[in-house]
């Protein structure tokens, strides 16, 4: 090096420099396209199924309200002057609802899954499929002008049975969802 002339000694230092800058840029630039990764996974996977569960649930009670609200139709209950619509109004609501849940249902149904999210998520398809199909057939019943003691008590036990179990399951899933995201923060904030 004592060989080497200042006008060297300063290139191959700047050479080095150049080298380290680069080499610091480059882990730089890869700690960050990591970091937006997992911010983009923890939004796409975590925060939006969240925000659809959350409204997948609100749904599930607001249609349980509908039921309740058909059985004031009985043209026996005082509560049927109350409702100058037919119905179909709330068969209608229902539906539409059902359909809303649905689409958000399919659309958390595409993000990525651990394997316990994917065995509580087939776990809530089954029981809100079943209130589905309970609730659709008791809302059927009643468009016939069906209101009978036996009718209520069904509709009462469905919404305690099936509609209690969808919306549990559903809590849980929201609960994970909450769980995971905060579990993938604390893993990129340690990193």
């Amino acid at each position: 090096m004592n060989n080497l002339s200042i006008g060297k000694r300063i290139a191959i230092l700047m050479i080095v420099s150049a080298v380290l800058l680069l080499l610091l840029a480059g882990i730089g630039w890869k700690n960050q396209s990591t970091a937006v990764s997992a911010l983009k996974s923890v939004h796409d996977d975590r925060a939006v199924p969240l925000a659809d569960l959350g409204k997948i649930s609100t749904l599930l009670g607001e249609n349980i309200a509908e039921l309740l609200l058909v059985v004031q139709h009985d043209p026996a209950s005082p509560l049927a002057k109350a409702h100058d619509h037919p119905i179909s109004l709330h068969l209608d609501k229902f539906d539409e609802r059902r359909k809303q849940i649905n689409a958000l249902w399919n659309n958390y149904m595409v993000t990525n899954h651990t394997p316990e999210e994917d065995a509580l998520a087939e776990e809530a398809e089954e029981k809100r499929m079943q209130w589905a199909e309970r609730a659709t057939g008791l809302m059927k019943r009643m468009n016939a002008g069906e209101f009978s003691v036996g009718l209520m008590k069904e509709l009462l036990a469905a919404r305690a049975n099936e509609g209690a179990a969808a919306n549990q399951v559903m809590d849980r899933l929201i609960d994970m969802q909450a769980r995971i995201a905060q579990q993938e923060y604390q893993r990129e904030m340690a990193a």
